[in-house]
């Protein structure tokens, strides 16, 4: 069992951002292996992770979020609950990246993968497989990629995904199945989690579902 937290934010709402850092540092009971964070912010990209608990690492992204005036765009964070691949090698914890053709993609994942899309593995975690499925089927439309990606793995999942190349985010995927998550609104922003602190009022999306 993992934590993730994701927002979609392109209004800048640093509300929103305070609200993004309290959920993923709620995630913590869900996961205290690791925690890490990839972010699109008005600076560039921001991507650290560490095998700490989130209650030490995210005060440490939040604080030099502020320090450097950061506004995070879309973000993703993540407390992780070693499943697959020891959290003392870091590439095993999340988010999980991968690089081809110019791109980046970033994934976040709560659930259990069963798949063999990747070629060649970067990491130990059944979380690629769904990063690789996604990268595989990333020029399609939403719902062709939703289909394409739920034949070609099982198990269950609730994700956040990005890709970016140098010209700027190219696709932002948010998905669930089986797995939990909620979704609330966030001045204006969209904020998603595994479970979200109560004042936070979120509802929880549909199984199936990709946006």
């Amino acid at each position: 069992m993992c934590g993730i937290s994701i927002l979609y934010n392109l209004n800048g709402s640093q509300t929103a951002v305070k609200q993004f850092m309290e959920a993923w540092m709620y995630q913590e009971h869900r996961g205290r292996d690791a925690s890490g964070i990839f972010a699109i912010t008005n600076k560039g990209l921001l991507y650290a992770k560490a095998p700490v608990p989130a209650s030490e690492f995210v005060p440490i992204v939040a604080d030099y979020v502020q320090r450097h005036g950061l506004v995070l765009y879309y973000a993703l964070g993540h407390a992780r609950a070693a499943t697959h691949g020891s959290p003392l090698i870091n590439k095993n914890n999340h988010p999980i990246v991968r690089r081809a053709d110019g791109e980046v993609h970033a994934i976040i994942h709560n659930g259990v993968i069963h798949a063999s899309v990747c070629t060649e593995k970067l990491t130990e975690t059944d979380t690629e497989e769904l990063l690789c499925a996604l990268m595989r089927y990333s020029s399609m439309g939403l719902s062709e990629l939703a289909n394409n990606v739920a034949s070609s793995i099982s198990g269950s999942y609730a994700f956040g995904y990005i890709k970016v190349d140098d010209s700027g985010v190219k696709r932002f995927i948010v998905g669930r199945a089986v797995s939990p998550l909620e979704e609330a609104d966030a001045d204006g922003a969209r904020l998603f989690a595994s479970v979200l602190p109560h004042p936070m009022k979120g509802k929880q999306i549909a199984n199936g579902t990709f946006i």
